[in-house]
């Protein structure tokens, strides 16, 4: 994304922790927060696929070289919350829910009138080879080899987000919101929304994006996302 490496990854993150756990090993894995429900899946409703908006994108222009929709911004695909086959029966998954973009993070968040956090940490990584369970908005899974820096968590940049996003709404009627992902891991279960979650990371109380799951078969950074995405989305924090 513009002024990004394409390596470089987002998620929002609590002050409390040290965003170092994100390297350990045993804290690269993501989940829903809660109980892992299994069942019918509703955010395809058992097509097995879905549309696809990738909030990177959608904030900052089609970039060819973005690693979660590749320019293409919205499309159909498979559905990553079941992966294709209607039912969720597999929650746990390799990686840190992130965003590709700062931008798109907090469009997660506001999306999902998520809560905010302390900061929001950018990563070096690389891509896992899951799909978050929020990858229809944007969120992947990584696995962080550096930290490259912590920021300021923006709230007036996400408030007026929350304003822009209320007077035009862009998510379709009926949509799912996308399940809240946590990593597992030592720690404190809250969520970033971070694009993922861990227990080892500080992410929002209930999902990673902040709000409590709806549902078994309620979707997914991240965050943050956050969060997924972040606590997810935002990426969520770990």
């Amino acid at each position: 994304m513009s002024g990004t490496s394409a390596t470089h990854f987002f998620r929002r993150w609590s002050a409390a922790d040290d965003p170092a756990q994100l390297l350990e090993p045993d804290n690269q894995w993501s989940t829903p927060w809660g109980a892992p429900d299994h069942g019918p899946c509703d955010k395809c409703r058992g097509e097995g696929r879905t549309r696809y908006r990738c909030a990177s994108c959608l904030e900052h222009g089609a970039e060819n070289q973005c690693p979660a929709c590749g320019g293409r911004v919205e499309f159909t695909d498979v559905c990553p919350a079941c992966e294709g086959d209607g039912t969720i029966d597999r929650t746990r998954r390799r990686g840190v829910s992130v965003f590709p973009s700062v931008g798109g993070l907090y469009r997660y968040i506001a999306e999902r009138d998520a809560g905010a956090d302390d900061l929001v940490v950018e990563v070096e990584g690389r891509l896992s080879g899951e799909r978050d369970l929020d990858a229809d908005a944007g969120a992947l899974l990584v696995i962080p080899t550096e930290i490259v820096a912590t920021h300021r968590f923006d709230h007036e940049r996400l408030d007026a987000l929350r304003a822009r996003i209320r007077s035009r709404p862009s998510r379709r009627p009926g949509q799912p919101p996308g399940r809240g992902w946590t990593q597992v891991s030592t720690g404190a279960k809250r969520s970033p929304w971070s694009p993922t979650r861990s227990s080892a990371s500080s992410g929002p109380t209930s999902s990673a994006s902040g709000r409590p799951r709806s549902s078994a078969c309620s979707s997914s950074a991240q965050v943050s996302g956050i969060d997924t995405v972040g606590r997810a989305s935002f990426a969520r924090r770990e």
